[in-house]
């Protein structure tokens, strides 16, 4: 479990930064050390996920983004010729100075793009995984548009990855129909999470059957007994990014996810949620 602290946060929030965030990535890319912000279970009994890192402060994408925190949630891609990178959208457009699929743009052409509005630099798979090796950070990883995109080989490398670097205790692998079964098949011995569809059934043989360490559920699907069939087979469960309930403040909608017994929740504010769980 991660603990050190390494940017003061005030009341108000975290940090801002002082620095440039190009200057930030290379600090990222070569410091021998750089531990990420706790947000570890506090006094709520949950940990924080950071919905595509902490792109509060930094761009999305990005090391800085993922490093931010202790526990982050992050998408890869791969580009026409093989390379995996971070990006969530398939298109650069949102997130990028540049236009275009993921999927029909070379990796030259990614490379040389600018995040925005920071200037960062879009990280490759190896590049992020040494990164997270340095500041400890627990990462979970959405392989995008499996179906479509990837090829079977590929999916191969970027589990080899991970385990070249000693990275299984922190590397949490997933995504929708089509990605899971076959990294049951190619990364048995990895930390995979498992996103039920519409009308799955919870319980202890289904999580089993999925070879699931973690268990993602909409926080509507969330209950103790639920909570409690996942755990039964040894899997860590999470709540998905949602839109709270109009009649409850953020502070009750976190309230009555806790109340279930989930270990996890992805948020788009970590700190703000990390500063309440405490």
């Amino acid at each position: 479990m991660i603990t050190t602290l390494t940017r003061t946060r005030s009341v108000q929030g975290p940090a801002r930064l002082l620095v440039p965030a190009l200057a930030v990535g290379l600090l990222a890319a070569f410091l021998p050390v750089a531990p990420a912000v706790a947000n570890d279970v506090g006094k709520c009994g949950m940990y924080a996920i950071g919905h595509r890192g902490d792109h509060r402060n930094y761009d999305e994408n990005t090391i800085g983004a993922v490093t931010g925190l202790s526990h982050s949630e992050t998408d890869l891609r791969v580009t026409k010729d093989g390379q995996f990178v971070l990006m969530h959208d398939r298109n650069v457009r949102r997130t990028t100075n540049g236009e275009g699929y993921v999927d029909e743009l070379s990796w030259d052409y990614i490379r040389s793009l600018r995040t925005e509005p920071r200037g960062d630099r879009v990280p490759t798979w190896r590049r992020t995984l040494r990164a997270i090796k340095r500041s400890g950070t627990v990462l979970t990883v959405e392989v995008k548009s499996y179906s479509t995109t990837w090829t079977r080989k590929e999916l191969r490398e970027v589990v080899r990855l991970v385990r070249r670097l000693g990275l299984r205790d922190q590397v949490f692998l997933g995504g929708y129909a089509g990605a899971l079964p076959v990294l049951e098949e190619v990364a048995a011995d990895m930390q995979l999470y498992w996103r039920p569809d519409f009308g799955d059934r919870v319980t202890a043989a289904t999580v089993s059957a999925h070879s699931a360490a973690a268990v993602l559920l909409l926080p509507r699907d969330l209950n103790k007994r639920v909570v409690r069939r996942a755990q039964r087979a040894d899997a860590v469960v999470w709540a998905r990014r949602s839109k709270k309930p109009h009649e409850l403040t953020i502070r009750q909608y976190w309230a009555q996810i806790a109340s279930s017994g989930a270990e996890g929740l992805y948020t788009d504010t970590p700190f703000k949620f990390d500063r309440w769980c405490r």
